[in-house]
Formats: structure tokens, sequence, C-alpha cells
């Protein structure tokens, strides 16, 4: 009688969704390094979080194409400056509007009903 087959785990690469270390100043971020950092913190698997990184750098390609702004909280506001056809390509020079002091932790979640005088629908506590 022939032994019974094990099923086989699949293997992952060793550090294939660890997060590499951080870049150093000056260092850019890659796609890759990317999405291994998505799939680390997310908890997602990296072919999944491959499809939605890449659609959405098309997407974000394809707004500034156009000359659109992108307001991307927490990154901020991003708008074209200057457009410039090359042998190479095209070269886009980026404005990046941030918040200042106060503006990451709270914006957005409910952290505005002092600045506009409104009743917060809920207790802060809640």
């Amino acid at each position: 009688m022939p032994k019974p087959k094990a099923e086989k785990t699949p293997q992952r690469k060793p550090g294939a969704a660890k997060p590499r270390p951080e870049p150093k100043p000056g260092e850019a971020l890659r796609k890759k390094d990317l999405i291994d950092r998505v799939a680390a913190s997310s908890g997602a698997k990296p072919g999944d979080v491959k499809k939605v990184v890449e659609a959405t750098l098309a997407l974000l390609a394809e707004h500034l194409g156009r000359d659109e702004d992108l307001t991307l909280p927490p990154l901020g506001k991003l708008t074209v400056a200057k457009r410039k056809e090359t042998g190479k390509g095209e070269v886009l020079t980026l404005k990046l509007r941030r918040g200042g002091a106060g503006a990451g932790a709270g914006a957005g979640a409910g952290g505005g009903a002092e600045k506009s005088g409104k009743e917060p629908l809920a207790a802060t506590d809640e």
C-alpha cells in the first residue's frame, strides 16, 4: 500500500514580507520596499498588496499627468508646479504642502469641532 503524501505547506522565502531597514536619509523608497512594508504592517498577502499599490500608483500618475491636484491626508496636497518635455520623457516639478503643527494625529478624525464651531456628533470619550 503506498504511503499517503503529506500536504506541503507553502514556504515563504525568508524575509519576503518583512520590512526592510528604514532607508537612510536621501535614499529613495522603492516600490518593492513600499509593497513589503505595507504587507508587513497590514498583515495582507504581498501579492494582494502589490496589485493595490500598483493600481494606486497608476491612478496617481494619471491624475498628475492631467495637472490635477491630489489631496491625500496625511501626506498632504500635491500640485504640479512645472512640466517639461525632455528627450527621455516628461519631467514634473511637484509642490507638496503638508499640514502644520497639530494637523497630523487628530486631523480629519473628528478633531475639527473646535475650529468649525459645530457641535460634535458624539462625545469625545465615546
